[in-house]
C-alpha cells in the first residue's frame, strides 16, 4: 500500500468518525437533554450557567451516553484529524524549508492537545454533575474549547491556501521554484551533467565553482592568497567576474579550492546561491556543498563521482592542450590533493547529502550519465504533480 492510499484511508476513517458524532451522537444527546447541542460544541466557549443548565437537563441515560460512547468518539476524532492535517500540510509544504513543515505540524497537534484537555474537563464536569460542578472548572474547559477552535481553524486555513497555491503552480509551472543540487569532486562530470540537465528542463544553471574560481582569480591578480583579500574579493564579486577563459585554468582551480575553505568567503557567497536556487522556473546548482549546506531542501540531490584515476585522465586531456609540460602524474597528484583539501576542510566539507543519489561516472558515457540524472528529476517532478 502506498502512503497516498494509506493517507486517503485515514481521511475516510476520520470522516466516518465525524459523521457518527454528527448524525448519531448529536441527535441522541438532543433527545436525552433539553434538545440543544452539547455545550462543548460552541466555538468561542460557554458560560458557567450554560454548562450547568445543560448538565441539569441531561437524563441519567444521557449523562452515561455522553461520558461513554460520545466522549470516546470525541476523544478519538481529534487525534485522527490532527494526523490528517499534519500529513497533508507536510506534503503540501514539501517545497519549503523543514521549519515550515514543523510549524504546521505543531499547529495541528496543538489543536489535538487542547481538544483532549477540553474532553478531560467535560468528563470531570459530567462526573461531578450540575450541582457540584465549579465555575473554575467550567471556565478552564471553556478556554480549551476556544483555543481548540483557534488552532484547528488556523490549520484548515493554511491547508486550503497551500492547496490553492499548489493548483495554481500546476497550471503555471513557470512560477514554481524547483532546485536540483549536483555535487561532486573535480572532473567527475557534474558541470557537464548540470548544464545538460538545465537545458533539458529549461532551468537556470549556476556553476557555484565558478564563483569560487572567480574569487580565486581576483585574489591572485592582487598577489598572495590571504583570508582578508579573499573576503573582499567575495564581497565585491560581480556577475561578469564569473566569465572568462582564465577561470578554467589549473591555477584558478587550485585558488578556488583554497578560498573555498575560508568561512568568510563561503558566507559572502551563500546568500547569492540560496536566492538563485529558489528562483521561479527552476534552477540547477553544481558545486561541492549544494545538497548539504546551500540547498539542503533541494527537490533533487545528486552526487556525481568517479575514480581519481579516471578524473585525472579527463582533467589531463583538458589541460594538456595548453600546457605541453604537464604530466598525468602531476594532474593525478593535484586531483588527490584537492580531494583531500575539499573533503577535510572544517567548513562545508565535500560529502554527499544523506538523501543524495550517487551517480558514479567512472564507467558511464556522458550521455548515459545525463540520461540517468534526467530520469531522476523527471520522476521527482511527476511525484510533485501527483
Amino acid at each position: 500500500m502506498t502512503w497516498r492510499r494509506a493517507y486517503w484511508l485515514l481521511v475516510a476513517a476520520t470522516a466516518c468518525v465525524y459523521g457518527a458524532m454528527i448524525f448519531w451522537v448529536g441527535p441522541k444527546l438532543a433527545g436525552m437533554s433539553d434538545g440543544s447541542a452539547p455545550f462543548d460544541l460552541r466555538v468561542f466557549g460557554y458560560s458557567y450557567g450554560v454548562a450547568q443548565a445543560y448538565l441539569a437537563s441531561l437524563t441519567p441515560e444521557g449523562a452515561a451516553f455522553y461520558a461513554g460512547p460520545a466522549m470516546w468518539l470525541d476523544t478519538f476524532f481529534p487525534g485522527m484529524f490532527a494526523l490528517v492535517l499534519v500529513i497533508g500540510g507536510w506534503w503540501l509544504l514539501s517545497d519549503r524549508a523543514l521549519v515550515w513543515r514543523i510549524g504546521m505540524a505543531l499547529i495541528s497537534l496543538s489543536y489535538a492537545l487542547f481538544d483532549y484537555l477540553e474532553n478531560a474537563g467535560v468528563a470531570r464536569m459530567l462526573d461531578q454533575g450540575a450541582q457540584a460542578v465549579t465555575p473554575e472548572l467550567v471556565a478552564q474547559t471553556s478556554q480549551f474549547t476556544t483555543l481548540k477552535f483557534y488552532f484547528v481553524e488556523a490549520a484548515i486555513g493554511i491547508i486550503i491556501v497551500l492547496w490553492v497555491l499548489r493548483r495554481y503552480r500546476r497550471k503555471h509551472p513557470e512560477s514554481q521554484a524547483f532546485t536540483v543540487a549536483i555535487d561532486g569532486p573535480a572532473a567527475a562530470g557534474k558541470g557537464t551533467i548540470s548544464r545538460a540537465v538545465a537545458e533539458a528542463f529549461g532551468f537556470a544553471h549556476l556553476d557555484t565553482g565558478a564563483l569560487y574560481r572567480a574569487v580565486g582569480v581576483k585574489v591572485l591578480a592582487g598577489g598572495a592568497i590571504t583570508e582578508e583579500a579573499a573576503r573582499v574579493a567575495a564581497e565585491t564579486l560581480l556577475p561578469e567576474d564569473t566569465l572568462g577563459a582564465e577561470l578554467r585554468s589549473a591555477a584558478a582551480a587550485d585558488a578556488a579550492s583554497q578560498v573555498a575553505a575560508m568561512p568568510e568567503v563561503r558566507a559572502a557567497l551563500l546568500t547569492f546561491q540560496k536566492n538563485f536556487a529558489r528562483r521561479a522556473g527552476g534552477a540547477v546548482l553544481d558545486g561541492r556543498d549544494i545538497g548539504t549546506v546551500v540547498c539542503p531542501e533541494a527537490e533533487v540531490k545528486i552526487f556525481v563521482t568517479a575514480s581519481a584515476q579516471e578524473r585525472a585522465k579527463r582533467r589531463f586531456a583538458e589541460l594538456s592542450v595548453d600546457n605541453d609540460s604537464l604530466t598525468p602524474d602531476q594532474v593525478l597528484a593535484d586531483i588527490r590533493a584537492r580531494d583531500d583539501r575539499d573533503m577535510n576542510r572544517a567548513d562545508a566539507p565535500l560529502k554527499p547529502a544523506a538523501d543524495a543519489h550517487l551517480l558514479d561516472t567512472t564507467e558511464l558515457s556522458i550521455d548515459a550519465a545525463v540520461a540517468e540524472a534526467v530520469a531522476l528529476i523527471t520522476k521527482r517532478i511527476e511525484q510533485g504533480r501527483g
